[in-house]
């Protein structure tokens, strides 16, 4: 029965995950672990990168640091939600759904192509002028810092 309600357990925070991702996106006001992971990669890349290394250890030290990143996301991940639905099965769907809703960002993805894409094709059918492509520079550099800052 545990298997069976575990499974249960996960559609709910999917479907749920969704729906709030439809719902909210991603606010820029909202910490997104994203960029925690992306600070850490920072952190450990300035830590490991050395002038000089040849690139046969340049490409140890970055898989290092990928399974490095993915294991204490990982765990981090997984401590939380254990003790999340240690406290009470809702407070587990609760933060699963949160979890999925980061994970998918579709809403938010659509939302920053469309920043950019929008100016580009305002003029159609002729091509792309250098203003609109200006236009669209500025929402693709946020997307750009919001993903690794």
């Amino acid at each position: 029965m545990i298997g069976n309600k575990m499974i249960l357990c996960r559609m709910i925070s999917i479907v749920i995950g969704a729906c709030l991702d439809r719902l909210i996106g991603d606010p820029q006001w909202m910490p997104h672990p994203v960029r925690w992971i992306g600070s850490l990669v920072s952190a450990l890349e300035k830590l490991l990168r050395l002038d000089g290394d040849s690139p046969a250890i340049e490409r140890i030290k970055g898989g290092a640091t990928a399974v490095f990143v993915l294991s204490v996301v990982t765990q981090i991940s997984w401590g939380l939600l254990v003790r999340a639905y240690a406290v009470h099965t809702l407070a587990g769907i609760a933060l699963e759904s949160i979890l999925c809703c980061y994970a998918l960002a579709a809403r938010s993805l659509q939302d920053a192509s469309m920043e950019v894409y929008s100016p580009l094709v305002e003029d159609r059918p002729a091509p792309a002028s250098g203003q609109n492509i200006e236009r669209a520079r500025p929402w693709r550099q946020w997307r750009k810092i919001r993903r690794t800052a």
